[in-house]
């Protein structure tokens, strides 16, 4: 039996992970699994997660503002 892997965790095992999982948390077709994975992934840093966790609280608008 495989172990499932976070969307966020797979990623980040790219040279570039914090900037995509920022493209897929500002993307707007992005689903809420996803979201959820990657804002609640404990093996991410905070500026990883963020960007996901401020879409699924406060939306869009506000994601798309972080630096």
């Amino acid at each position: 039996m495989e172990k499932e892997i976070s969307f966020g965790t797979q990623i980040k095992k790219m040279f570039i992970y914090g900037y995509i999982l920022r493209i897929v948390g500002r993307n707007k077709n992005t689903n809420k699994e996803t979201l959820k994975q990657i804002a609640e992934d404990p093996k991410l840093d905070k500026r990883y997660s963020e960007v996901a966790r401020t879409v699924l609280e406060v939306g869009h608008q506000r994601a798309n503002n972080l630096i």
